[in-house]
């Protein structure tokens, strides 16, 4: 049933195009037929999935999202939802609450409180990057297939349905309820059917793919696509999407954090009079090496140890998720551009994904451009990892309009010169920007300092440098308790 007012509202914050598929999706949604938005990415699914829930009066709704998309969800849902009382499941103990609108859960522990999970009597499911189903005899899609039984609802997002053959989507349509002939059936009409000898007698394979006219007509009653190229009218030139993700190493990093504030406190005068002795305070925030005693005074010096502490244990809490946010992110054929900050973090990246291009400060200008040139002219390679630093100017790498900045610069015009790499005079698409955020810490603290900066440099202002704000706003408080 489609609440009209709920979909003229949805009209007005949507983009044309997102609006759309609101009206589409909540018209094709039925109990027991799920839906598939396999837009590019950077259009708007989960917005558009949220919307289809509100307008079609789904009711309680859980979301099953990779670890690095949970408190991004949490985000959209009190962007476009704003009222929504909404339960991030954090680890495997946590209670499942009944009184929520969205119990927001990842993969990885649907199936340690897959019981719970059952006991809910949820309305809706929605699965983000939904690919993470294609494996028919993995543990995360058998637990799905089960736990999706009795909850009416399904809404499937990915940008890739299909990473490798047409086989994958099985499971994926089993678990929406589209899958319109019985797995023999499917998989001999459109995966490319062939009997091979295993060593011991004549098997079945279907690696391949048949009937793919076929194959699409039938997934446009249920699935809709939309690339960047056909909505590219309707989008900024240059968005940017924070991804607020959790450390895995968060005690760690409050003990570093609480070790901080209390030497601030004990050293606040002193560094009210230390303000003014260097041109910049802020410098060796940016520097990928830390710089030598001779450098730095000696209340800088212990500053800076501080504040790098802190920056490490940021970056190393976020790797885990950085690599699973690229990992999902490759399949949907489109390159990307990722930026670290730290030397560590991009060695870790780069050795990550074997064969990418990378750009680290100690490369020559002849071997950075022999990378520009693989990354803007080889359609096998979709990677690069550069260095904040080492790749901010002069670089034109316009084959990709995606951008991931895994580790937050101090100043807006490090980032606008990291992003201004794709946008920029050969760019024909709109640029989309992902900024990894670690929640509850001074990364969250920074990105209201990029914003206070991004029309006037804050010297301009009110004098003071990022490292005094920031020491500030941990000691009141304002920092990074969640």
């Amino acid at each position: 049933m489609i609440n009209k007012a709920r979909l003229d509202h949805s009209r007005r914050v949507l983009r044309p195009f997102q609006s759309k598929g609101v009206t589409w999706g909540a018209a094709t949604l039925a109990p027991g037929r799920g839906i598939l938005i396999a837009d590019e990415p950077g259009l708007g699914k989960t917005a558009q999935a949220l919307h289809i829930t509100h307008v079609a009066e789904v009711g309680r709704t859980l979301v099953v999202t990779p670890a690095s998309l949970k408190l991004n969800w949490e985000r959209e849902i009190a962007k476009w939802l704003p009222g929504s009382r909404v339960q991030v499941v954090m680890t495997g103990y946590d209670d499942i609450r009944p009184d929520t609108d969205f119990t927001v859960i990842n993969y990885e522990l649907v199936w340690r409180r897959y019981a719970f999970l059952k006991e809910q009597r949820y309305q809706g499911i929605i699965f983000d990057e939904m690919h993470y189903l294609r494996g028919e005899s993995s543990m995360r899609t058998t637990v799905a297939t089960e736990l999706v039984k009795p909850i009416p609802y399904r809404i499937g997002l990915t940008g890739t349905p299909i990473i490798n053959r047409p086989a994958e989507l099985v499971p994926q349509l089993r678990i929406l309820g589209r899958l319109w002939l019985d797995d023999h059936q499917f998989k001999h009409r459109y995966c490319g059917p062939a009997q091979v000898w295993n060593g011991h007698r004549m098997v079945w394979e279907f690696r391949g793919h048949s009937n793919l006219d076929d194959l699409h007509e039938h997934l446009r009653a249920f699935a809709i696509r939309r690339e960047k190229a056909a909505v590219a009218p309707e989008l900024p030139r240059k968005q940017r999407t924070v991804l607020p993700v959790t450390l895995g190493n968060m005690a760690q990093y409050r003990r570093a954090e609480e070790e901080y504030v209390a030497w601030a406190e004990k050293n606040a005068d002193a560094l009210r009079m230390a303000r003014g002795m260097a041109a910049d305070e802020d410098w060796f925030l940016f520097e990928e090496k830390p710089p030598t005693a001779g450098q730095l005074g000696r209340l800088q010096g212990e500053q800076f140890r501080h504040l790098a502490k802190l920056r490490r244990l940021i970056a190393q809490g976020k790797r885990k998720l950085a690599l699973e946010w690229i990992k999902s992110f490759l399949p949907t054929g489109q390159k990307l551009l990722v930026f670290a900050l730290t030397i560590e973090v991009q060695e870790a990246l780069r050795d990550a994904f074997p064969g990418c291009a990378s750009i680290l400060g100690e490369y020559s200008q002849r071997k950075r451009m022999e990378q520009v040139d693989r990354f803007q002219t080889d359609p096998s390679c979709p990677l690069m990892v550069a260095s904040l630093k080492a790749a901010a100017e002069g670089l034109t790498l316009t084959a990709t309009n995606n951008v991931l900045v895994v580790e937050l610069p101090w100043a807006p015009t490090h980032l606008e010169q990291a992003e201004d790499r794709t946008h920029r005079i050969g760019q024909t698409l709109p640029v989309n920007v992902w900024l990894l955020v670690a929640a509850g810490t001074l990364e969250e603290r920074i990105l209201e300092i990029l914003d206070r900066k991004q029309q006037v440099a804050d010297r301009a202002v009110d004098g003071r440098s990022t490292t005094e704000i920031l020491t500030e706003m941990l000691r009141s408080g304002k920092g990074s308790r969640r």
